[in-house]
C-alpha cells in the first residue's frame, strides 16, 4: 500500500550544538525524512482529510496554493501513488506558470488552474472558481495550506509521537513555523500544559485570523507565543544572511533547512538563547515542517549569491525521477 513508504514515526535527533554553554538542548522531529514529497507538517494536515475523502468516495481532491507551494506537492504526490486524481488552484497574475514547483506538479498528474489573486482570496466563492468546482463531480476540497478541523487531529500526533521517542526526557519549548496555523493548533492542544509552543511567523500583518488559530483550545491559548522570524524581510524573501546560515546548517548537522519557514525560525531561536530569552537548563523540540522542495524552484530564479547547496543526501530534489517512478 502506498502509505507504506511513509517513513513514520519520523525521527527525532538530539543535535550536538553549541548551546551546552546554556545548559539547552536541541531536538529536531524530522518530519522532512516522511517521504520526498509527502512530508513535514504537510502530511500530518493532509492524512484526515484523505480518510475522509476515500469515505466519501471522493473521485478528485481539490486544494489551493501558491506557485511555489509545498501542499500542492504533498498533495499532488498522495494523489499519484493513490490513484486518485488531484486539482490545485494555483494563485497568479497570469494565465500560466513556469518553474520547477509547477513541472513537478504537472509530473504528478496534477491538474493545474491559474487564477488571479482577487478571485483566489475568495476561494469558493469565487465564480470564477466555483466555475472550476463544477469540472469536477465528487470532488473533496481541502483547504489552502489543509488546514481544518481533520487537518488540526492530524498535526496533534507531532506531539504524540515526539513523547513516545522521548522517553520521559522533558520538553521545555516546542518550536515551528507559521503558515495557516494547523500545525501550532494541533501541537497546542496535544501539548503537556507547561510548555510553551513558539510559532514563527514572518508576516507582517496580524496572524490571529489565520484557519488555525480558530481550532486552538480556549485552555491552551495562553500556552502559545508567535516570535518574529521575518528581520524585517517580507514573506517569501530572503538574503545572503538566511542562505549563509541554511548553508552553514547543514554542512555542520548534515539537516537541509529552507529559508522561508524553518531557516528563519532556527536563527530567532539561536537569538533568543543567546539572548537568555530561551531560559538556561531547558530543552527544546524543533519541528522541521519540510517543504524542501521549493529550494530547487527557488535557486532558479534567484542570483548566484543567493544559491542554496542541496547535499548529495538530497539529491531527490535536483532529480525527481529517482523518486516518482516508485510508486
Amino acid at each position: 500500500m502506498w502509505r507504506d513508504m511513509l517513513q513514520l514515526p519520523s525521527r527525532l535527533d538530539l543535535i550536538d550544538t553549541d548551546y551546552r554553554g546554556y545548559g539547552v538542548q536541541l531536538y529536531v522531529k524530522r518530519d522532512d525524512l516522511i517521504h520526498p514529497w509527502i512530508n513535514g507538517n504537510k502530511w500530518r494536515k493532509l492524512k484526515e482529510n484523505i480518510l475522509l475523502a476515500e469515505k466519501a468516495s471522493a473521485k478528485t481532491l481539490i486544494s489551493f496554493g501558491g506557485a511555489f507551494s509545498n501542499h500542492l506537492v504533498a498533495l499532488a504526490a498522495v494523489g499519484y501513488y493513490a490513484g486518485i486524481d488531484t486539482v490545485g488552484i494555483v494563485r497568479s497574475y497570469h494565465d500560466s506558470v513556469q518553474n520547477w514547483t509547477i513541472d513537478l506538479l504537472s509530473s504528478l498528474g496534477m491538474n493545474l488552474h491559474f487564477v488571479h489573486p482577487d478571485d483566489y482570496s475568495l476561494k469558493e466563492h469565487s465564480p470564477k472558481i466555483s466555475e472550476i468546482l463544477d469540472l469536477y463531480n465528487s470532488h473533496y476540497l481541502i483547504p489552502e495550506g489543509g488546514t481544518n478541523a481533520a487537518a488540526v487531529q492530524g498535526t496533534r500526533t507531532i506531539w504524540e509521537e515526539s513523547q513516545a521517542q522521548l522517553q520521559g526526557a522533558t520538553i521545555n519549548y516546542v518550536a515551528m513555523g507559521i503558515g495557516t496555523a494547523g500545525t501550532i493548533a494541533g501541537v497546542a492542544n496535544a501539548a503537556d500544559a507547561n510548555v510553551l509552543i513558539l510559532g514563527g511567523s514572518s508576516f507582517k500583518s496580524s496572524i490571529t485570523d489565520l484557519a488555525g488559530f480558530s481550532f486552538i483550545d480556549e485552555s491552551r491559548i495562553e500556552q502559545v507565543k508567535i516570535i518574529d522570524t521575518s528581520r524585517g524581510r517580507r514573506f517569501g524573501r530572503y538574503d545572503e544572511e538566511v542562505v549563509r546560515y541554511i548553508n552553514g546548517f547543514s554542512d555542520r548537522y548534515k539537516i537541509l533547512l529552507e529559508p522561508i519557514y524553518t531557516a528563519p525560525l532556527m536563527m530567532k531561536l539561536d537569538d533568543m538563547i543567546h539572548s537568555g530569552e530561551i531560559a538556561a537548563q531547558s530543552s527544546i523540540l524543533f519541528v522541521h515542517t519540510g517543504g524542501l522542495q521549493g529550494i530547487v524552484g527557488y535557486n532558479q530564479m534567484y542570483p548566484r549569491r543567493l544559491q542554496i547547496a542541496i547535499p548529495d543526501a538530497y539529491d531527490f530534489l535536483t532529480n525527481p525521477a529517482t523518486t516518482l517512478g516508485k510508486k
